[in-house]
């Protein structure tokens, strides 16, 4: 999955907005880079956030 993310522009460091997250482990829908991505609840809890500090 990190293979995937990388290439969809996920990386260390990458600033990301949660637009929308579905109960019960659905679907998450993240902004990323302008473009919004859809995962998988399950590959959502694996990633690792900070709050930027803007």
């Amino acid at each position: 999955m990190r293979h995937r993310l990388n290439a969809l522009g996920l990386v260390n460091g990458t600033k990301l907005k949660i637009k929308q997250k579905c109960l019960f482990k659905g679907p998450c829908i993240l902004e990323v880079n302008g473009q919004c991505l859809s995962i998988r609840g399950c590959d959502a809890c694996q990633i690792e956030l900070e709050e930027a500090n803007d």
